[in-house]
């Protein structure tokens, strides 16, 4: 087994823990309970937020993004591509203000409270980085990214039997 560790972790570190996931994201957790995920463990602490307190972001979007796909036609193409295309064809001091205050949103180094790796914001394959970075975060998110990905493919062919059953 091997687990990684996040933050300070109080007590025997090989002791079991509790197991979260989407189908029990609301166990009877306490704080300085030991929780893992995906062979990652932490301290439940004060700040830890519980699953069903998560479930009313679902219904909080990101009002500038939302105003740039439609501005650029939702559903009509690559998205990724079609903001391309206009950032590439269109002076900067030109771009309407919703493509501008997205792209100043993109482009901020990251707040004094993100860590990173050695001033690295990418991961690294060939080495560790430090604990608590937003590089180890990236390299949690590369590691887990295909079976994730894959799942998401699953539950929306998954959901096309709604529309095409049969």
């Amino acid at each position: 087994m091997n687990r990684i560790f996040h933050g300070t972790i109080t007590g025997d570190r090989s002791r079991p823990a509790k197991e979260i996931g989407s189908f029990n994201p609301d166990l009877d957790i306490k704080v300085g309970d030991l929780i893992g995920r995906w062979d990652h463990y932490f301290i439940w602490d004060g700040d830890c937020v519980r699953g069903r307190d998560l479930e009313g972001l679902r219904g909080i979007g990101d009002e500038t993004c939302d105003r740039v796909v439609t501005f650029l036609g939702m559903g009509k193409g690559d998205m990724l591509e079609k903001l391309e295309g206009y950032m590439s064809s269109t002076r900067r001091a030109d771009w309407v203000d919703c493509v501008d205050e997205f792209w100043r949103s993109v482009e901020t180094e990251p707040a004094d409270w993100i860590f990173s790796a050695h001033g690295r914001f990418q991961p690294s394959f060939n080495s560790t980085s430090d604990p608590g970075t937003l590089s180890q975060g990236q390299q949690v998110f590369w590691k887990y990214v295909f079976p994730i990905l894959t799942s998401l493919l699953h539950f929306s062919i998954a959901g096309l039997s709604i529309f095409f059953p049969g």
